[in-house]
């Protein structure tokens, strides 16, 4: 299918166009949005791979939905593609005005594109906050040790890393999931879980530290 009648196939069905109705439309819609029209015209294979990602994030966002939920939408992008889908993913965003939830192991992605982040570790959020305060000052010890992991621009030095492994999930260790490979555990931590605890205005952690 040629891309265009994928979308087509979206209008047809979700607001009821006729064929001839839905090639307008998509190629009204992917000017609108600054997609080529020749994009549309083209098979998937004929494509960039970054050019296939922004018709896919044009394509998820064609019926204006109040939440868009993009999980890994960089992955398999060299830099330079990465940097324009993100780019476009971020201004459709803010021209519908909707809610964007992006699930990313890249933080480089999250600094550039969120405005909040939940830190996740072994299925569990172990912290919640506005972006800027997550790179910044970081509470949970996991958090700390992924912000500094990451490369700084001028800066040399060996990267921290984080000694253990993860958890097997079928069979995650009692208490804090983190405590196995953390510098700060203590006896409470390999016994009971830690909650969510407000630390700030806007900021969570789930740690014995903040008890």
């Amino acid at each position: 299918m040629r891309a265009r009648a994928h979308f087509a196939e979206m209008l047809k069905i979700h607001m009821g166009m006729s064929k001839e109705e839905a090639y307008s439309k998509a190629e009204e819609y992917a000017e609108s949005i600054g997609l080529p029209r020749d994009a549309l015209n083209a098979f998937p294979h004929q494509l960039s791979g970054g050019m296939r990602q922004r018709t896919v994030i044009a394509m998820a966002v064609l019926l204006k939905p109040e939440l868009v939920l993009a999980d890994e939408p960089s992955s398999a992008l060299d830099v330079i593609t990465q940097r324009t889908a993100l780019t476009f993913l971020k201004d459709v965003q803010r021209g519908l005005g909707n809610t964007l939830v992006l699930v990313t192991h890249d933080m480089g992605v999250q600094a550039v594109l969120t405005d909040r982040v939940a830190v996740m570790y072994a299925g569990k959020i172990v912290e919640i906050g506005e972006t800027a305060g997550i790179f910044e000052k970081p509470l949970h010890p996991y958090t700390r040790a992924l912000v500094d992991s990451l490369p700084r621009l001028g800066d040399k030095s060996q990267r921290a890393g984080l000694g253990g492994q993860p958890p097997d999930l079928r069979r995650p260790p009692a208490g804090c999931r983190f405590h196995p490979r953390c510098a700060h555990a203590m006896d409470v931590c390999s016994r009971e879980e830690p909650q969510l605890v407000r630390r700030g205005d806007r900021s969570h952690a789930a740690c014995w530290l903040y008890a």
